[in-house]
C-alpha cells in the first residue's frame, strides 16, 4: 500500500541522531513540530502523528473532523505529486471513494486552485462507480494529455507559494488546540 511505504520511507532513522528519522518533520514530537518553522515539515509531521498508530492504514472515516483536512490533503497532494490525477485515481481512497471530503478537506484549507482541479479531474470520470478506481482512471486517461497535464497543473499551481504544505500548516498552527490529543506521540 502505497500509504504504508511512504511512512516507512520516510521513518528511516538518522545515522548522526537515532531519536530522528531523516528529516522531514520526522521523529518530531507535537510541541517540537508546532515551534519549527518549516510548513513542510509541520505539514508531514502531523501526517505521521496521525497517521502512525494506525500502522500506515489508510481510511478517509478513521480520522477525526480536526485531523481530516490534514490526513486526507496530504495524502492526496503526496499522490497526485508523484504522478498525477491518474495516480490518485488508481490509488485506494476508503472511506472517500467520491472523493467528497477530500475535495471539503481542501476547500477548508483555502486551497482554490487545488480545489479547482478536483473538481474537473471528477467531471472526467463521474460516469464512473464510486468505488470502481479502474473505471476512473481509464475515464482520466481517455482525456487528452495536455488536458490531464492542464488539471494535473492547475492542482499544484505557482510551486512557488508552498500550497498546500502552506495551508495546511497554517491550519495546524490554528488548531493546535484540537490536535492537542497528539502530544505524547513522535511523528
Amino acid at each position: 500500500m502505497i500509504f504504508r511505504w511512504l511512512l516507512d520511507l520516510l521513518q528511516k532513522r538518522s545515522p548522526v541522531n537515532k531519536r530522528r528519522a531523516m528529516g522531514y518533520g520526522m521523529g518530531m514530537t507535537y510541541d517540537e513540530l508546532l515551534a519549527d518553522t518549516n510548513d513542510f515539515n509541520v505539514a508531514n509531521g502531523f501526517f505521521c502523528l496521525i497517521g502512525n498508530p494506525r500502522g500506515g492504514e489508510f481510511n478517509a472515516s478513521f480520522y477525526t473532523p480536526a485531523e481530516r483536512p490534514i490526513m486526507l490533503t496530504w495524502h492526496a497532494n503526496g499522490i497526485i505529486g508523484n504522478g498525477g490525477f491518474q495516480y490518485l485515481f488508481q490509488a485506494e481512497w476508503p472511506g472517500d471513494l467520491d472523493y467528497s471530503r477530500t475535495v471539503e478537506a481542501h476547500r477548508l484549507l483555502g486551497c482554490r486552485d487545488q480545489v479547482n482541479a478536483f473538481e474537473l479531474a471528477l467531471k472526467a470520470v463521474a460516469s464512473a462507480e464510486p468505488d470502481d478506481s479502474e473505471e476512473k482512471h481509464r475515464l482520466f486517461l481517455a482525456l487528452p494529455d495536455e488536458e490531464q497535464r492542464r488539471i494535473d497543473r492547475m492542482y499544484f499551481g505557482n510551486h512557488d507559494d508552498g500550497v498546500p504544505e502552506r495551508q495546511i500548516a497554517a491550519y495546524i498552527r490554528a488548531n493546535a488546540k484540537q490536535l492537542s490529543h497528539l502530544r505524547g506521540r513522535t511523528s
